[in-house]
């Protein structure tokens, strides 16, 4: 009997094992550290832990939901709150795209509109919104956003990686490293990026034909 048991007690934790094994190849976040300074870990409010064409990425903190002070550039640009995941995207966006919004407020989740049609300028970003699930894949420095635990997240994208099925991002106050790969999986309606909270709502790009303000 207790043989028994016990053989039933390894199936269970095999089972286990073979679950999480599963889950981890499948995990909608994948950590990856491209570098030896992109993790935040050990990081002190206002450190550089990443870069992404030119543009670092600083670290908040352990506490997510606190800012450190309003942040403009040069010329008075408003960036977003230190150091948020908003402020890194808007930064991104002015130093290396020369891109400034109309509208600067305004939490992550904002910068999706749901009333935009796919493809169409979201005017309150002059970017073109796509949304996930379509014909169109994220292109490297597109603002990706997810509308996950209401107030959403905003990362830029860095790399798109069609053979291996992942999009690497770039992003500002998670604790999670500064880089982080999802998968790319195929859908009858086309191109679906992340899994579960970690499915962006879309993304947004600058085009050739989008004035800056």
């Amino acid at each position: 009997m207790r043989l028994a048991v016990l053989s039933f007690g390894w199936q269970i934790g095999l089972l286990f094992l073979i679950l999480q094994l599963q889950r981890a190849q499948h995990d909608p976040a994948q950590v990856i550290a491209p570098s030896a300074d992109s993790s935040y870990l050990g990081a002190g409010i206002g450190e550089v832990v990443d870069a992404w064409r030119g543009v670092p990425v600083i670290a908040n903190g352990e506490n997510y939901l606190r800012s450190h002070g309003r942040h403009f550039s040069e010329d008075e640009y408003y960036y977003g709150k230190k150091w948020q995941c908003v402020e890194y995207a808007k930064r991104f966006a002015k130093d290396a795209l020369d891109h400034e919004m109309p509208d600067v407020m305004g939490h992550a989740i904002s910068f999706f509109d749901p009333a935009v049609d796919h493809g169409q300028l979201n005017p309150a970003r002059d970017l073109i919104q796509y949304q996930n699930g379509s014909d169109d894949l994220p292109e490297p420095d597109d603002l990706i956003v997810w509308g996950m635990d209401g107030y959403g997240h905003i990362a830029v994208v860095t790399r798109v990686d069609q053979e291996n099925q992942f999009i690497e991002v770039i992003q500002q106050n998670i604790k999670r490293a500064s880089r982080l790969r999802l998968p790319i999986e195929m859908s009858e309606e086309g191109y679906v990026i992340g899994i579960g909270r970690w499915a962006p709502l879309g993304w947004l790009r600058k085009q050739a034909t989008s004035k800056t303000f």
